[in-house]
């Protein structure tokens, strides 16, 4: 079943590299939670049977009832920075839950999604992640919007041989540094070196603009890796960055900028 969970996944992930915007990142989530139950629900339930073949009720209600509920890690920013989005996915992840649940669940197990808050901490995903993994026994992991985040948890998934499904568009979070995929971590979107180059490609192609000034945040995995490929493919097409300035997490005042 974990082989074709994650061919699934690397599937999907493909695919949505290619096609997803950002205008459809709860969708995303929501529609790569369906085909992971999907993908759970592959192979059928083992019962007895009797002499006739035909399968005892009793003793298919004593399998459903050890297998117990299948549970589904989701660890996100949910008092952190990227509250607003975390809160939706999660949201969009237990209402999928519960249409599974209201249909009969999977081969008649109910579904439960365990969600841990990283409170934009590093340490705190990575404990959180090794907690649900190790104690709760989760199948899967919804990973957090935070590309920070995601660099840092990639290695101890790989580790824990658990895939995380998520939005980190970091290139880091999903490849590792020999260039070789991280085997475990899943993007539902495009990465920020696609978007960085989409953007870039719309304004020199599309609207024609050749002075571009770019304003990112140094201390930010995404910010960063949004900024470079952008300016590398208008300076590739005849643009100028005729300004490039930075700001970190904690600034507030951009008027010298």
């Amino acid at each position: 079943m974990e082989l074709s969970r994650l061919k699934i996944i690397r599937s999907l992930n493909n695919s949505q590299r290619r096609k997803m915007n950002r205008k459809h990142l709860v969708l995303s989530i929501f529609i790569i939670l369906a085909l992971l139950l999907g993908a759970c629900s592959s192979s059928a339930p083992t019962t007895a049977s009797s002499e006739s073949g035909q399968a005892q009720p009793q003793a298919v209600a004593q399998d459903m009832e050890a297998k117990g509920e299948i549970l589904i890690g989701n660890l996100q920013d949910e008092s952190g920075g990227m509250k607003a989005l975390s809160s939706a996915l999660t949201f969009a992840a237990q209402m999928k839950i519960e249409e599974v649940n209201q249909a009969g669940g999977i081969n008649g197990r109910m579904l439960k999604l365990v969600t841990y808050d990283t409170r934009s901490d590093v340490n705190e995903a990575i404990t959180a992640l090794r907690r649900m993994v190790e104690q709760d026994k989760v199948s899967i992991v919804l990973g957090p919007p935070i590309a920070n985040i995601g660099i840092a948890i990639a290695p101890v998934a790989e580790e824990l041989k658990v895939p995380v499904v998520g939005l980190f568009m970091d290139d880091k979070c999903t490849i590792q540094p020999n260039g070789e995929p991280w085997t475990y971590m899943f993007l539902a979107q495009n990465s920020c070196t696609m978007q960085g180059q989409i953007i870039a490609a719309y304004g020199v192609k599309g609207l024609g603009l050749k002075n571009i000034a770019v304003l990112y945040n140094s201390q930010n995995s995404y910010s960063v890796g949004l900024a470079e490929p952008f300016m590398k493919l208008v300076e590739d097409n005849g643009g100028t960055i005729v300004a490039k300035e930075t700001y970190t997490t904690q600034d507030k005042d951009f008027r010298a900028l």
